[in-house]
């Protein structure tokens, strides 16, 4: 059996979602190039700034690096924006691992393609923009890259993320169906039929209207 995959594995954690207390310095500087900071990427990098530091900057840290008032503040803005959404984040994987484990009956952290089937349509199952079962079980496979038919938490959050995909991606088609045929045929018919009542109803030239 082949070693079960890390959630980075999938690249389903951009830089901006990964722990921040584990990022890098050069990741850091990937997020001040983002954000709009890139001119101070090297001035980070001096002071050998990674993650677990920029969680404790403060303004006066940033007037010290050389950061005007206004910059200061916005800089600010981004770094909280920043934590609020690791925040969500690690609330949205406690709440995909509650699911996993109540399907995960034995303990053993894995979990079969029947019981992600059904983990798809109790969970995340949408009416309006159903996924078909033979969908589900391509997404299984394609993600059970060992093909020995159990997958682990890692990858079951690889697994619900494509089909939520899939199912965003189904929303955007456009409906064709023969309904504008029938609408049109429908409003035919109609029109027909008032024509055939309206000439009935139509006194002849010169008379009286035909009871």
């Amino acid at each position: 059996m082949l070693p079960r995959a890390e959630i980075d594995e999938f690249d389903l954690l951009t830089i901006e979602t990964k722990p921040i207390e584990q990022w890098s310095v050069e990741k850091v500087g990937t997020w001040l190039d983002v954000t709009g900071f890139s001119d101070f990427i090297d001035d980070f990098g001096e002071e050998s700034i990674d993650g677990k530091w920029l969680m404790k900057l403060t303004e006066a840290d940033l007037r010290l690096l050389g950061m005007k008032f206004g910059r200061r503040k916005v800089f600010m803005e981004s770094l909280y924006q920043l934590i609020g959404e690791e925040n969500e984040r690690i609330d949205r994987i406690k709440g995909l691992k509650k699911i996993f484990d109540q399907y995960d009956t034995n303990g053993n952290g894995l979990i079969e393609k029947s019981e992600f089937i059904t983990v798809w349509h109790e969970n995340f199952g949408n009416a309006e923009i159903p996924i078909s079962d033979d969908e589900i079980i391509e997404t299984f496979r394609e993600i059970n890259q060992d093909g020995d038919g159990v997958i682990s938490f890692p990858e079951f959050i690889a697994a619900t993320q494509k089909l939520k995909q899939v199912a965003k991606q189904s929303s955007r088609r456009p409906i064709h169906s023969s309904s504008e045929g029938r609408t049109t045929e429908l409003t035919t018919l109609s029109t027909g039929m008032h024509g055939d009542h309206a000439n009935q109803c139509k006194p002849p030239v010169g008379g009286k209207p035909v009871d």
